[in-house]
């Protein structure tokens, strides 16, 4: 990980910045975003997130030409609450460091009616292949997210809401400080439910339910900000 003084001398631009690096004798591809501090961010997972299972969804998308194993909605949703300018988007992932690349490309290469998904960084664990792929169909117990997403949180941004399919990925949100209420777990059926909150807190019919784009555009919005004033310094992910 770079250091703040080498950060500082980086000519980065708010947003996102594409990085040629070398490692040795190879020449490596990056992507390095440039957010502010108080940015409210929705995390989301990929697998039985996005795509609509763990196994046929992380196969299709890296083996496909055109992936098409994805919830209904989910890009027209995504583009619709995470707006400029201050909310983000952040993937996390268990798939290994190795697979980031195929990663990306497919989220940028998912398309639903003319609908895409937000651009945001993709954090993916330091697991080989087959431990990571173990670890995402099993739901084996896994610290990665959760320290993944504590080192968002202490860079001063604000994990506004989480999206994930399992018990895992919802506790992995709350040990990162997600408010139980934005908390949000899709099955494969499409249905989302807020596990960790009173039952009456609501089931939501799929991405494309109006009530759900209402719901996570206010935990979104900056009304929320007023509530928790920052000293607007930059964020680097």
């Amino acid at each position: 990980r770079p250091s703040p003084e080498e950060l500082a001398s980086w000519p980065l631009q708010p947003g996102r910045n594409d990085l040629t690096y070398t490692s040795g004798s190879r020449k490596c591809r990056g992507r390095c975003y440039l957010w502010q501090e108080g940015d409210r961010v929705l995390a989301c997972d990929v697998d039985g997130t996005v795509t609509k299972s763990d196994v046929r969804g992380f196969l299709d998308s890296t083996l496909a030409v055109t992936p098409t194993h994805a919830h209904d909605h989910v890009c027209a949703f995504m583009a619709q609450v995470v707006a400029p300018p201050r909310a983000r988007m952040l993937y996390l992932t268990n798939r290994p460091a190795g697979w980031a690349g195929k990663t990306r490309a497919f989220l940028a290469k998912l398309d639903q009616r003319g609908s895409k998904l937000p651009d945001g960084p993709v954090l993916c664990q330091p697991a080989d292949v087959m431990a990571a792929f173990a670890g995402e169909v099993t739901h084996a117990p896994n610290p990665f997210k959760t320290k993944a997403l504590l080192d968002v949180s202490r860079a001063g941004l604000r994990l506004a809401c989480g999206f994930g399919n399992n018990a895992r990925d919802a506790d992995a949100y709350a040990r990162a400080g997600v408010p139980d209420l934005a908390i949000f777990v899709i099955d494969e059926a499409s249905s989302i439910t807020l596990p960790r909150a009173h039952k009456s807190a609501g089931r939501f019919d799929g991405y494309g339910d109006a009530a759900l784009v209402e719901r996570v555009r206010g935990l979104l919005s900056d009304v929320v900000d007023r509530l928790m004033e920052k000293t607007g310094e930059a964020v680097v992910i």
